[in-house]
């Protein structure tokens, strides 16, 4: 694919998990962040299909830029005769991208955040805090912040109930210790849980897309 978007100054690299009968059955995970240039990926045929990756050198990481570019890709697979309708679209919590996939796809498409990157954006809050050495330290803090990350993987019905359980867990002392992780994880987190809780997908990281 040969469009270009103003200068070639971020990569956005996604690639394409699985494809069963065309492009309205695949997987997409993006990352929009990579400092460096991944290796070519590897292409495989699936029913005299050959699908490869996209690469997007995007000047910016803004919404209508990203819009942009799912707008060349809906046209480029209308070339084909294909449909550019992913089921899932997993991308890193970077506002610009998950805004323009709210308003360029329907509820079709699934869109989640990856899950790699939600435990590390709690653990640089847990750095923020000056809390690193204690969570290297106290086991009891390590698993109260590890199952803070793990509320990820339970089905959505039950993560209110579970962070409030693991609240009420906390002596005064640990209270008095985490109340800057909790306030931020139910500030930040607990009003957006769909996107991201993975208790229902396989697929739980775009690092695919790094660790070529």
């Amino acid at each position: 694919m040969s469009n270009c978007i103003g200068n070639w100054t971020k990569l956005s690299s996604f690639r394409i998990c699985r494809n069963y009968s065309g492009i309205t059955t695949i997987s997409i995970f993006a990352d929009d962040f990579i400092v460096q240039y991944p290796m070519e990926f590897g292409q495989h045929t699936h029913s005299l299909v050959c699908i490869p990756a996209v690469y997007a050198l995007l000047p910016n990481r803004k919404t209508t830029t990203y819009s942009y570019l799912f707008h060349v890709l809906f046209s480029e697979a209308k070339k084909i005769g294909k449909t550019f309708a992913p089921i899932l679209i997993m991308t890193d919590f970077e506002p610009g991208v998950t805004r323009a996939i709210a308003l360029d796809f329907t509820e079709k498409n699934i869109q989640k955040g990856c899950f790699f990157r939600f435990c590390q954006a709690i653990y640089r809050k847990v750095q923020s805090n000056s809390l690193s050495t204690a969570y290297l330290e106290d086991i009891r803090m390590r698993s109260v912040i590890r199952q803070l990350m793990a509320l990820a993987l339970v089905p959505h019905e039950h993560v209110s109930l579970l962070f409030d359980h693991l609240l009420e867990g906390l002596d005064e002392h640990e209270r008095e210790q985490l109340d800057g992780i909790f306030k931020y994880f139910e500030t930040q987190w607990l009003r957006q849980t769909n996107m991201w809780i993975v208790f229902s997908i396989s697929d739980r990281t775009n690092n695919y897309s790094e660790g070529m």
